[in-house]
């Protein structure tokens, strides 16, 4: 019994886990019930699927017939909830239409130039160099998705964007401000312009605070409202905006679901009226329709409100339906970036075209396609 084995892990990683199960069932003859909320991961590696919704099992089928021909409405908004690779390109022409003329004469809200972030080791241990050598910029208003697996630096950057991680070498300019040696004094005033999103917002919420009290917290840190109740107006507006009911403020964060925690998540990260918003792996958590729902809030939210953003995540075809440009990652150094259209139509680095093959799909004869491609790749990687 595989229960979400895969679930908040890297593409990469993933594609490992599913080759372990596929050499378990060809190899043993093992039997294997595979519980997911992953089309693409049922695509490459079921034979019959059942779709359960509220309890009960609504629809049975081979796989292939699944995919091709589903009968049941829920099924079929299942599959539609995958967010699909090249879906992005007409969004991208969009948000290019929409935006002045000019816009892009602006100076950057970040600048990284040779960004160095070196962890210290311990006890004899030697340092980490987590982020090596990255230039980048992300200019106001657009969207940054920076993507690569677990371990890349992604993170790191982000945190470093925030004030939360010192950086080692190189310079990182955010919102006008070297953060290179910068004191938290200098900083302070510009933390208030920028929001974070953090992956998990059941551990990034105070289980002892209600709802509207954490999404209260930076107005009150930042002089803003005196108290939560002060600021409970704004808190209204806010969970109004990202589609919550008013009286959700008054719940604590364990009695919300994870899509609607993570909807708090970003009304908090849209307290102060941030210029940039750091948003790390938001939906990687997420069950696919869920997740659809977080994704079109957020392209909604950003297109309304107009603020730039950094979309950390280890999925491209999230990243592509979000982003202006697309930079990848890879083991502290950026490899490739570009828009969507460039980054994943025409990959230029190995690593890319790895990342790429990695994603499963949710087409059971093209993700055997992909997959053998994969298989491919990692071979000529290890020899």
């Amino acid at each position: 019994v595989a229960d979400e084995p895969t679930t908040a892990l890297d593409v990469t990683v993933q594609a490992e886990i599913l080759d372990l199960l596929r050499r378990c069932r060809d190899e043993f003859g093992t039997a294997i019930v595979l519980i997911t909320h992953n089309m693409g991961v049922v695509a490459d590696l079921a034979d019959r699927v059942a779709v359960m919704y509220q309890g009960k099992i609504v629809e049975q089928a081979e796989v292939r017939t699944l995919f091709a021909d589903p009968q049941q409405e829920y099924t079929k908004q299942l599959l539609a909830a995958v967010p699909r690779l090249g879906e992005g390109l007409a969004r991208a022409h969009e948000r290019a239409a929409r935006r002045p003329e000019g816009w892009d004469d602006h100076a950057p809200v970040v600048v990284a130039r040779d960004l160095r972030i070196v962890y210290p080791g311990r006890f004899r241990r030697p340092d980490f160099t987590a982020v090596d050598g990255v230039t980048l910029s992300i200019k106001p208003g657009e969207v940054l998705g920076l993507v690569g697996e677990s371990g890349s630096g992604k993170t790191t950057i982000g945190r470093a964007i925030a004030g939360l991680t010192k950086v080692t070498g190189g310079s990182l300019e955010v919102l006008g401000v070297e953060m290179n040696g910068v004191h938290q004094r200098t900083f302070r005033p510009v933390r208030s312009r920028i929001g974070f999103v953090f992956q998990d917002p059941a551990t990034s919420f105070n289980p002892l605070l209600t709802i509207a009290e954490c999404v209260a917290e930076p107005l009150v840190v930042h002089g803003r409202a005196h108290d939560w109740h002060e600021a409970r107006g704004r808190v209204d507006e806010l969970l109004e905006a990202v589609q919550l009911p008013k009286a959700f403020g008054d719940r604590f964060p364990h009695e919300l679901s994870g899509g609607q925690r993570q909807r708090a998540s970003l009304a908090r990260a849209l307290a102060l009226d941030p210029e940039l918003l750091i948003a790390d792996e938001p939906t990687s958590a997420l069950d696919v329709s869920v997740q659809a729902r977080v994704l079109d809030l957020f392209d909604e939210l950003q297109r309304e409100l107009g603020f730039a953003a950094l979309f950390i995540s280890h999925d491209l075809a999230v990243v592509d339906m979000l982003a202006d440009r697309i930079a990848v990652l890879y083991r502290g150094k950026l490899v490739e970036e570009g828009t969507g259209d460039e980054v994943l139509g025409h990959p230029q680095d190995p690593y890319t075209r790895r990342l790429l093959a990695s994603l499963p799909v949710p087409d059971p004869d093209e993700q055997a396609l992909r997959r053998t491609e994969w298989e491919r790749l990692r071979a000529a990687d290890v020899s």
